[in-house]
């Protein structure tokens, strides 16, 4: 079970940074297409909510990452329970709140863990059907 843990964990997190990274060269480059300096990109990215545009379209490539984390963990965990997913997904959600620590108010950061856990989960329970069969 800690392999499938530690698996999980370096798919969601190395994934989503992966992810996120990929997302903001490519937006930068747009808005410099757009004709915005340095400075205005910057400024464009340390004014950037959750529920903007950009937010809710990295925000759902970063869930189908967390489902497919749940899902992997799920199966080299080989169990027909949740635990190990549980346990990546708190892991996760631990990481993930360090990391934004401060950029969010505390309600937003619920939030984005409850869907986090809640993409982990699904993804496990989705392995788990497929186990069953």
């Amino acid at each position: 079970m800690p392999k499938a843990v530690a698996v999980g964990v370096a798919i969601d997190i190395g994934g989503t940074l992966l992810m996120s990274f990929a997302a903001a060269l490519i937006y930068s480059v747009v808005l410099g297409v757009r004709g915005l300096n340095e400075e205005a990109i910057a400024a464009e990215f340390q004014q950037m909510q959750p529920w903007s545009m950009f937010g809710v379209i990295t925000g759902s490539m970063g869930l189908a990452i967390s489902a497919f984390a749940g899902f992997q963990c799920a199966r080299i965990a080989n169990r027909n329970s949740y635990l190990a997913p549980g346990i990546m997904a708190m892991i996760s959600c631990a990481f993930g709140a360090a990391l934004s620590s401060g950029a969010y108010s505390q309600a937003v950061l619920i939030v984005l863990s409850a869907l986090s856990v809640i993409a982990v989960l699904a993804g496990a329970f989705v392995y788990l059907r497929t186990m069953q069969r």
